[in-house]
C-alpha cells in the first residue's frame, strides 16, 4: 500500500512540474520594413523573455529598439512601455507583436 501511495505522489509531482513550466508563444506585427516576429516566453502570467526572431528592419537603426523595448516589456511585465527614440515604428511593432503573442495564448 505504501508503494502505491508513493507512486501516486511521484506521478502527481511530475505532472505539476510539467504543467507549471515555461511556455513560448509567437506573435507578429507589421514593422517599418515588413513583418516582425517575436517569441514570448511566459511562466504563468509572467513574461520571462521577449526575443525578436525575425525582422526586416533597418540594421543599426532598429537595434536599440530590438534590445531595449524587449527588455522593458520583460521588466514591466507589460507591453505598456515607452518606444525607443529614433525607432518608433520598430518599437511599436515589437509591442504589437508581443501583444499578438499574448492574445494567442
Amino acid at each position: 500500500m505504501k508503494r502505491i501511495l508513493f507512486a501516486v505522489a511521484i506521478v502527481a509531482i511530475v505532472t505539476v512540474a510539467v504543467f507549471a513550466g515555461e511556455t513560448t508563444y509567437e506573435g507578429t506585427a507589421e514593422g517599418y520594413g515588413g513583418e516582425l516576429r517575436v517569441e514570448v516566453t511566459m511562466d504563468g502570467d509572467t513574461i520571462v523573455s521577449v526575443e525578436v526572431v525575425e525582422h526586416s528592419e533597418t540594421p543599426g537603426l532598429s537595434d536599440p529598439a530590438i534590445e531595449n523595448v524587449a527588455r522593458r516589456i520583460v521588466e514591466a511585465n507589460s507591453t505598456d512601455v515607452d518606444a525607443q527614440s529614433g525607432a518608433t515604428v520598430t518599437s511599436e511593432a515589437i509591442k504589437a507583436a508581443v501583444q499578438d503573442a499574448l492574445n494567442n495564448r
